[in-house]
């Protein structure tokens, strides 16, 4: 188990009990798919209660068995390239905890805890809010705006040694200045990336 800035309560937890701890602090599922199940989830640290989002690996028998001795599993590619993003200076969020289950030696599933981008919605979604809230003669010019604030986000990934293979609309969350500042950006999804 790696695990930073949490709770020793928490990480004990989700060492002894991982699903249970996900389903009961999980606030929001994102997705509850076979072989991968995302959720928000809370903690409490202290008098303070805190956000993360807890993702769940499920390797499938023999097959993904054999190829996670051979190459790091998804989990841990995600854990590292969210670390060495945070080296470079890019924006994405803060891995917490990652653990791995196994069954007779070989790895059975992974948890991976990040902090939670606060009010991050996906690209796709953030501009079809903000064009509702722009005036219409002023849409085309917020919306350029916009897409020059991406493309210098984007040739910075490619300057500092990094590529995402699965860039997309989904992977890229933005949040809104609370000053009335240009939005911020989170890099998310980060298995595939190459640095």
């Amino acid at each position: 188990i790696w695990a930073q800035c949490l709770p020793e309560t928490m990480v004990e937890s989700m060492i002894d009990d991982p699903h249970r701890w996900m389903e009961q602090n999980a606030i929001h599922w994102w997705k509850r798919g076979r072989t991968t199940q995302v959720a928000e989830a809370n903690y409490q640290d202290g008098d303070r209660t805190r956000g993360v989002i807890v993702k769940r690996y499920a390797y499938q028998p023999w097959r993904e068995w054999i190829a996670t001795i051979a190459r790091d599993n998804p989990a841990t590619r995600a854990w590292r390239n969210g670390m060495s993003l945070r080296l470079r200076e890019l924006p994405t969020p803060k891995p917490l905890l990652l653990t791995h289950r196994r069954r007779w030696g070989m790895l059975v599933e992974s948890f991976l805890i990040t902090e939670r981008v606060e009010d991050g919605v996906p690209v796709d979604r953030y501009l079809s809010e903000k064009c509702q809230r722009v005036p219409i003669g002023e849409r085309r010019r917020a919306v350029g705006a916009f897409i020059e604030q991406v493309g210098r986000l984007l040739r910075q990934m490619h300057e500092r040694g990094i590529t995402h293979p699965d860039l997309k609309a989904t992977n890229l969350l933005v949040s809104e200045s609370k000053q009335g500042g240009p939005a911020r950006f989170s890099f998310i999804d980060l298995d595939g990336v190459k640095t």
